[in-house]
């Protein structure tokens, strides 16, 4: 391996050897690079964490939002609080405040 300049063809597709190659080529930065890699690595890794976090969060809140019009229009056509509550996963306070 330390005289390779390139994984042989038959070895590139083999996910093994292309992890291999990867740490090579960061084993052969310079100290100002592998910082420079290091920064950019973690910036990427914030980025998707925090768009990961942003489409949980609107994915349930738009969950909610379905829950509370199912349970106001459940409401109006006189269902008790307890079968709404029983369809909905909505507190009593949440159902008693539509």
């Amino acid at each position: 391996m330390e005289t390779m300049e390139t994984l042989p063809q038959t070895s590139a597709k083999d996910p093994v050897f292309r992890r291999l190659g990867k740490i090579a080529r960061y084993a052969a930065l310079n100290e100002k690079d592998k910082k420079a890699y290091k920064e950019s690595l973690k910036a990427y890794r914030d980025g998707y964490a925090i768009a990961e976090t942003e489409r949980k969060l609107g994915r349930a809140e738009g969950e909610m939002v379905a829950m509370m019009r199912v349970a106001k229009k459940m409401k109006a056509k006189g269902s008790s609080i307890e079968d709404i509550m029983a369809l909905t996963d909505l507190s009593i306070s949440e159902i008693k405040n539509l």
